[in-house]
């Protein structure tokens, strides 16, 4: 049941979240990311993110060396291209998975989301909810079975 509410939480996030391997090819993505990239997940998935994503040479090599340092990347107001698509500005945050030593989490929060929901004015908020519900999603994946093991321990003091 756990399980089922994580999936269900990644998918109705509402900004691109792609996790990357250590050689920076796609094996995890949202429906949002797969709808903003409009290119079927199965397509995606195996393939470098940079066969799609287009970024400045200074961007990218400091994405590379967040990598390397294990640290966290925030680019804000940057103009992103994905593979045909028209040039659009977006935030972008690339940061570690705490259970994984080489897996990174990208989001790509596009400017135009919030303006279509009107609500330019609490982007931040919602880039910080967004993020913060990115963290608790990766501490979950590492270890499903916390919640069941304290329930566990708190009805064995109880008998």
């Amino acid at each position: 049941m756990e399980e089922n509410l994580l999936r269900s939480i990644w998918e109705s996030l509402p900004a691109a979240v792609i996790i990357l391997d250590n050689k920076d090819s796609i094996c995890e993505l949202n429906s949002a990311a797969e709808t903003l990239m409009n290119i079927s997940r199965k397509r995606l998935l195996g393939n470098s993110i940079w066969k799609y994503l287009t970024l400045d040479s200074v961007i990218k090599s400091k994405f590379h060396q967040a990598r390397i340092n294990k640290s966290q990347l925030v680019v804000n107001d940057i103009k992103l291209s994905i593979g045909k698509l028209p040039i659009f500005h977006s935030n972008l945050k690339f940061w570690p998975i705490s259970s994984s030593e080489t897996h990174m989490l990208l989001l790509i929060l596009p400017h135009e989301l919030s303006v279509r929901n009107g609500q330019m004015h609490n982007s931040k908020v919602g880039l910080k909810s967004v993020i913060g519900m990115a963290d608790i999603l990766t501490h979950e994946i590492k270890n499903p079975l916390a919640g069941i093991k304290g329930a566990a321990q708190l009805l064995s003091m109880n008998l």
